[in-house]
């Protein structure tokens, strides 16, 4: 009976400490509500006070206030001096992402400029070229085929070179193939896409030709190199006085042009030019190299041999 007397005893006391823990808790949370009520009517009031001194003019208050900015300027400008730098470099972040962007863009432009501009290069140096050939014609009356040429010589003593002709677009075997500083070859083979023709610096070309200082007439012959040599040299002077004093007027530069003897080559189209003349009581070996330079052509000029034009003119 004692026992549980006491344990009720126990028991009313546990309860009511309870209680009491649980009425303390809603005071301390009525108590800190009511603290930050306060803090906030607090700041409310003194910003409203600080409204109305800041307007009143008085020479106390104002004093008041310099001193309150000269106290709270320092702390402002500490605090705001990681706002500045972070808003700076989020100015520079931004700068650096819109000169990106123009990067791209300009160079994007750039390589367009670059294509136009190749462009433009090609599209005038086939013009000059298209117009050097215009001047090459040797009589207004020859028709002609302007053709592309499509691989150089690749050297040895055989020299060939490709064009964009065929027998379709009126080209036959033996034209005379030109370029605007001179002759350089003839066709000796068409096919159904290309033609071929053969240089006159093929071991096996043999061209007539005539001195334009003293007249005389000769066989220039290919050797496979840049040099020529002059065969068969003939004078049109009788006696051996007048071959010799007209012998020893040429001289390197002098040029050489189609003589028009062969059936293939219209006469006084400029071939070549001495380059070196050795002397012998034997016969003088005269050396010339081709005016033009077929490595570096792109267009060419064909027209007909000498024999295909007299066939035209007797059919027609």
């Amino acid at each position: 009976m004692t026992v549980s007397l006491f344990g009720f005893k126990a028991a009313g006391l546990k309860r009511q400490q309870y209680v009491w823990a649980l009425m303390m808790s809603l005071v301390k949370g009525s108590l800190l509500t009511l603290q930050r009520l306060f803090v906030i009517l607090m700041v409310v009031l003194i910003c409203v006070y600080a409204m109305v001194v800041m307007r009143i003019d008085h020479p106390i208050l104002n004093r008041i206030k310099t001193f309150s900015l000269d106290l709270t300027m320092p702390i402002l400008q500490s605090v705001n001096q990681p706002l500045l730098i972070l808003h700076h470099q989020y100015e520079k972040l931004r700068d650096f992402n819109q000169l990106q962007s123009n990067l791209d863009l300009l160079q994007r432009e750039n390589f367009q400029l670059e294509e136009w501009k190749s462009l433009a290069l090609q599209l005038k140096r086939e013009n000059q070229n298209l117009r050097e050939l215009l001047r090459t014609l040797p009589s207004p009356d020859q028709s002609f085929f302007t053709a592309k040429v499509l691989g150089s010589p690749a050297g040895g003593e055989h020299s060939t070179l490709l064009v964009a002709a065929t027998e379709a677009d009126g080209v036959e075997r033996n034209a005379v193939v030109v370029c605007a500083k001179g002759v350089i070859g003839r066709v000796v083979d068409t096919g159904l896409l290309v033609s071929r023709v053969t240089l006159l610096t093929d071991i096996n070309s043999r061209t007539p030709v005539r001195f334009e200082s003293t007249g005389e007439h000769a066989i220039l012959a290919g050797t496979g190199k840049a040099e020529l040599v002059i065969l068969h040299r003939k004078s049109l002077y009788e006696t051996p006085l007048e071959n010799t004093e007209k012998s020893d007027e040429l001289k390197v530069g002098d040029r050489l042009v189609t003589s028009g003897f062969g059936g293939i080559f219209p006469p006084d189209l400029p071939v070549a030019t001495i380059t070196r003349i050795e002397r012998d009581p034997a016969g003088d070996k005269i050396f010339a190299r081709l005016i033009a330079m077929p490595q570096k052509l792109e267009f060419v000029r064909i027209f007909d041999s000498l024999d295909a034009q007299d066939s035209h003119l007797q059919t027609s």
